[in-house]
């Protein structure tokens, strides 16, 4: 029967691991009648059931330790000695008969097998010793009349009992008859009933996924030329169902023939398919993790409560120029003392308190920057008693620059906002004393003189009063119509779009500029607020202003569209236009950007030479 290969493998270990075989010995050996010791290679035993115990009348812990010829009685000291080693050169098993010494008697001999537990290092290892009885209190020896055939069939039976008991499919190859034998519960594993799956020769094989038949060739050679005394596979079978169920598949030699060559194996078959979606799911979600910390901007690690790193990821390693072999160092061996103090204390309130901080640290980069990082710090489920802590961080030392950079130009913006502000002031205090002085000043000077020759000549008195009364009202109206641009009367009582009309109408007046009104203001629900709509007035008397005085334009025109979360305004010209690029923007330009930006709103200015300018205002409601 070809059970199982794993090429490029030894084959002298039951298991993958010497802790799994182990387990496995010890549990096997607890669930069985027969007398079992395991020992090294000098027979210092190293395992001991309770039936053995029961039959050298010593307790587990008394007898693990010591010699397993301390049991034998005196006349097999030698040939323990000096002839076991010599035969397990040349043959892989030993049967035969020996006398134990309990409570200082001596028993009749007892019929005994002892197989190898081999290592790929060094060859044997151990020794597996197992003295057959057929009585299960081992109160009675066996005599040589007994039938070496019906001892070998009743511990065969308690073999298969104890593994099946243990919860696994069991299966028996005899290398001579080419017979096998598969359990109840071997055939229930894969969902058939004890008739439905013949023990047939390669029944089992059939079923094994052809991803995995590599794993399961030449396994009769191996165990005939001696290569392999046990094995352990895992590998897919298809159930009853077609599904593919994970199996561990486990098998040891059993019995010798006379010549030495493999007779009997037994193994047992454990449906490991839960365990291998487990894992699976594992692997799935280590690699999402690995690919997920191998890709993300921030730095993270985890350290113990000894300063030591148990994990760093990529991007902590590119950040500080470090390889792998950082982890598993002191953070006192990759960073400055000092900053490794404060990075520790910050550790320990991590761990004193038992929650996550937040903070900012100064951290020295390999280039002898100083750099700083925005650190979440959080603690761990302890490992073996060891404190541990996580910690994710973000290199915001280029936020802090651009923060600090946009500080400064916002600082800057205030005080160009506040000089546009002076200069305004100072134009309109300008533009009131040139009114005042100019003009009310002159009309008021007129009225003046008008009534002092009235006063010198009461016959002329009639015609100058009323050439004063004259000059009179004309001061009035200089004087209401200054006050009209300091304070437009008529954003208190009609709104914005009459105080824009009225504008409009007072330019229109003059024949200088042909101005077209277009607005939409349907969906404006909500009332402007009213420093807004004095901004907005002030913007169109200051671009008139502009196409007044340096345009040499004839016609012009304004759109208002406005909603409830933006307003939009727009001043066309056909007037010369100006090169953007040489032409230095004006205090009038200054004045209307700054305060669009003071409103959280944008400017857009068009112009070319001959071709007129255009000016669109977009500011949030």
């Amino acid at each position: 029967m070809k059970r199982l290969n794993l090429p490029g493998m030894e084959y002298q270990s039951l298991f993958q691991t010497p802790q799994q075989q182990s387990s496995f010995l010890h549990t096997l050996s607890d669930n069985l009648s027969d007398a079992i010791i395991l020992v090294d290679k000098e027979f210092t035993i190293e395992y001991i059931n309770q039936f053995a115990c029961r039959l050298f009348g010593n307790s587990a812990k008394d007898a693990i330790g010591k010699s397993c010829l301390q049991l034998l009685s005196a006349d097999h000291d030698i040939y323990f000695s000096e002839m076991i080693t010599q035969h397990f050169a040349e043959h892989k098993s030993w049967q035969g008969n020996l006398s134990f010494a309990m409570t200082n008697e001596i028993k009749d001999a007892y019929p005994v097998t002892i197989l190898t537990v081999n290592d790929e290092n060094i060859g044997i290892a151990g020794y597996i010793i197992i003295s057959k009885q057929d009585h299960p209190e081992l109160s009675q020896p066996v005599h040589q009349d007994i039938c070496k055939e019906e001892i070998i069939l009743s511990s065969e039976q308690r073999w298969k009992f104890a593994l099946e008991g243990a919860g696994d499919g069991v299966w028996e190859y005899n290398f001579q008859t080419k017979e096998s034998y598969y359990s109840p519960l071997y055939k229930a594993m894969l969902g058939f009933r004890e008739d439905e799956f013949l023990n047939r020769k390669y029944e089992w094989q059939t079923r094994v996924h052809p991803e995995d038949l590599y794993k399961i060739s030449d396994i009769d050679a191996l165990y005939e030329n001696g290569t392999i005394e046990n094995h352990s596979v895992e590998y897919r079978l298809m159930n009853k169902a077609g599904e593919y169920l994970w199996i561990l598949d486990r098998g040891m030699l059993l019995e010798r023939a006379p010549d030495g060559k493999p007779l009997k194996l037994i193994g047992t078959q454990t449906n490991i398919t839960e365990r291998k979606k487990a894992e699976e799911q594992l692997k799935k979600s280590e690699q999402r993790f690995s690919s997920f910390m191998a890709n993300t901007p921030t730095i993270t690690w985890i350290i113990d409560e000894y300063t030591i790193f148990r994990y760093l990821n990529a991007s902590y390693l590119r950040s500080f120029d470090l390889t792998e072999e950082a982890v598993g160092k002191s953070v006192y061996d990759v960073f400055p003392r000092e900053m490794c103090d404060r990075f520790i204390e910050t550790n320990r309130k991590v761990w004193e308190a038992n929650t996550s901080i937040e903070l900012i640290e100064e951290v020295v980069g390999p280039d002898g920057r100083k750099r700083n990082y925005q650190i979440y710090k959080f603690p761990l489920d302890p490992e073996n008693g060891v404190k541990l802590l996580g910690g994710v961080a973000l290199d915001i030392t280029k936020k802090l620059e651009l923060e600090k950079q946009l500080a400064a130009e916002e600082a800057q913006k205030k005080r160009e906002v506040i000089q546009a502000i002076v200069h305004a002031q100072e134009k309109e205090r300008n533009e009131i004393s040139y009114e005042l002085h100019d003009n009310v000043n002159q009309i008021l000077s007129s009225s003046r003189l008008m009534l002092e020759v009235a006063a010198e000549k009461p016959e002329l008195s009639k015609e100058f009063i009323h050439r004063c009364l004259t000059y009179l009202k004309q001061a009035i109206a200089e004087i209401r119509k200054i006050s009209h641009n300091l304070v437009p009367v008529a954003l208190t009582d009609i709104g914005l779009e009459a105080a824009i009309e009225d504008v409009v109408q007072n330019i229109n007046a003059t024949g200088k500029l042909e101005i077209a009104f277009y607005k939409k203001l349907n969906g404006l629900k909500k009332g402007i607020d009213p420093e807004k709509q004095l901004a907005i007035l002030r913007i169109i008397q200051e671009q008139f202003n502009n196409i007044l005085k340096h345009a040499h334009a004839s016609e012009a025109t304004i759109s208002l569209i406005a909603d409830d979360k933006k307003l939009f305004l727009e001043m066309q010209d056909n007037g010369r236009g100006f090169d953007q690029q040489s032409t230095k923007k004006g205090l009038g330009f200054n004045n209307i950007f700054n305060r669009v930006e003071f409103y959280q709103g944008s400017v857009r200015l068009v112009s070319a030479v001959g071709r007129g300018c255009t000016l669109q205002v977009e500011m949030p409601v």
